[in-house]
Parts: structure tokens; C-alpha cells; sequence
């Protein structure tokens, strides 16, 4: 079953920007200016939706991972609990440079994350000056906002999903540039043109993404 269209409607999923700031490339999308404000086709929104999911299955039914991104404020904790829900990784404090175009360095820093984490547990740890202690557990703090939903990160996703590819546009860039398909929620400020499937929706709106999210979820688990 598709999204409720009165969903997305309460949800706040149906405002878009003012006509001036909106791409060309927004107008399938686009049900009607109101003053000066683009009101989004929900219709469109539930149908984009769908479309995404079903392609997602195709990407999980291959083995393959998908990369959440949202660092926006009202998309972190969205972004988040659907990735854990289906066990992916993700980020929502800031995209790191060659996530995709620099691979093997990523995966040297994730390694080493991941052993100062192990070494923190291990009883050789204890045998640590205080000093040293409260040094290695200041530097997993930090490492941990970064990398923590990274750690099963080892290999090129089969997609990137983003909340507002406008604010993630440097993770937008590096799928494109590897050939890595795009799943994104967008306001009606993207060229549609460089999304794969995109969902038009209001991507400031944390119900409307929140919504979205949860159907993603749902329909993958």
C-alpha cells in the first residue's frame, strides 16, 4: 500500500520553494502556484516513492549495501533509525571527502577506529597510564560521531539515499562521479535531472521526512 496521500498532506510534504528558487526541472513535480510558492504534486510524491522502494529491493536482493545520508537537523535521527532498522550504514553528522572517490583511504580509517575501539575493551587497556586512558577514550568519542555508522562500510554501495541532495551535495557529486544511483528526498530546488529516483517532497519538513522514512523502513525490512 502506498503512502496515504492525507499523510502527506498533514505531514507538510506538499510545500515547495518559491517559484524563483525552484529548478526547471522541478515542474513534472509541481501541482500549482500559490502565492509564489510551489505546492508539490502528492500524487507524484507517493508514486516517486514506490518507485524508489521497489528499486532499493532490487539493490538488497543483490547483496549489495545502501548508504543513508542526512546531516540536516531535521533529518538526522530519521536518517539514523531506518538505517539501523535495516542494518546500513549511514551518516548524519558530515559527509567525509572520498567516501566513494577515495575508498581505500576511508577504509584505513575505519579500520583504525575500530581497533582503538577494540583496544578500549581489551585488558591491556587497563595497563594504560590514567592519562592515556582518558586520551584514548577522548579520541573514540570523536571517531565515533564520524564512523559509528560506518563500521560495516568495506565496499562502493549499490546506492546512495539522501535527504535534500542541495545539502548533501558533495556525497551527490561522488555517486555520480562513480556511477553509484541516487535515491533522493528533494525539494523542488534540485535538478531532478541528476537524481535516479528522486521523491519530491519538502525536505525541511522532519514529519514529512520522518513519513517517508518510516515507509522506506517498513517496505524493506
Amino acid at each position: 500500500m502506498s503512502i496515504a496521500l492525507r499523510d502527506l498532506l498533514e505531514s507538510g510534504a506538499h510545500f515547495g520553494h518559491k517559484k524563483e528558487l525552484s529548478h526547471p526541472t522541478a515542474q513534472k513535480y509541481i501541482f500549482i502556484n500559490k502565492d509564489e510558492i510551489n505546492i508539490i504534486n502528492l500524487e507524484e510524491t507517493s508514486r516517486c516513492t514506490d518507485e524508489a522502494v521497489k528499486f532499493l529491493k532490487s539493490v538488497i536482493k543483490d547483496g549489495k549495501k545502501i548508504i543513508f545520508v542526512g546531516t540536516k537537523a531535521q533529518a538526522k535521527e530519521h536518517v539514523k533509525t531506518t538505517a539501523e532498522a535495516l542494518k546500513m550504514p549511514h551518516i548524519t553528522l558530515r559527509w567525509l571527502g572520498g567516501m566513494m572517490t577515495n575508498l581505500d583511504t576511508i577504509k584505513r580509517r575505519i579500520r583504525s577506529y575500530k581497533e582503538l575501539e577494540e583496544q578500549i575493551k581489551s585488558d591491556d587497556f587497563k595497563k594504560m597510564t590514567k592519562k592515556e586512558q582518558v586520551d584514548a577514550k577522548k579520541e573514540l568519542a570523536k571517531l565515533d560521531k564520524f564512523f559509528l555508522g560506518l563500521k560495516d562500510y568495506s565496499d562502493l554501495p549499490g546506492v546512495l539515499v539522501v535527504v535534500d541532495p542541495q545539502e548533501e551535495h558533495v556525497a551527490v557529486a561522488e555517486a555520480i562521479k562513480k556511477h553509484i544511483p541516487i535515491v533522493a528526498i528533494a525539494n523542488t530546488d534540485t535538478n531532478f535531472k541528476t537524481i535516479d529516483y528522486p521523491i519530491p517532497a519538502n525536505d525541511n519538513a522532519t514529519r514529512a521526512i520522518k513519513l517517508i522514512m518510516d515507509y522506506i523502513a517498513n517496505n524493506l525490512k
